[in-house]
């Protein structure tokens, strides 16, 4: 029988750190042995779950990964200027008791 990995084990052999696998236990993400209340990872149990959850693109193309990069689309129009405020500008009145008018 292999020994089991605990969650420090299995995050520094996925890369991650100790509190994404904490995460991952919490919301049942991972396959789980439990030993009491503890948890402990199976290392063929991790790599099938690994191996489910792949990304691999079906016909999407994936540019810039080989060759030259695409040349950036050109703007159909220059970026309009910003535009001035709509009317006087009108100063904030002084916060406080001393700011508010007399009734």
């Amino acid at each position: 029988m292999k020994p089991l990995m605990n969650k420090e084990q299995l995050a520094a052999a996925l890369g991650v750190e100790v509190s994404w696998v904490r995460d991952a236990i919490t919301a049942r993400i991972l396959p789980i042995t439990w030993v009491g209340r503890h948890a402990r990872f199976d290392e063929d149990d991790v790599a099938e779950w690994l191996a489910e959850h792949k990304e691999r693109p079906a016909a999407a193309p994936v540019l810039g990964i080989f060759g030259a990069k695409p040349a950036p689309p050109t703007p159909s129009r220059p970026p309009a200027a910003p535009k001035p405020p709509a009317g006087p500008i009108k100063p904030h009145p002084p916060a406080g008791p001393r700011g508010r008018a007399a009734a």
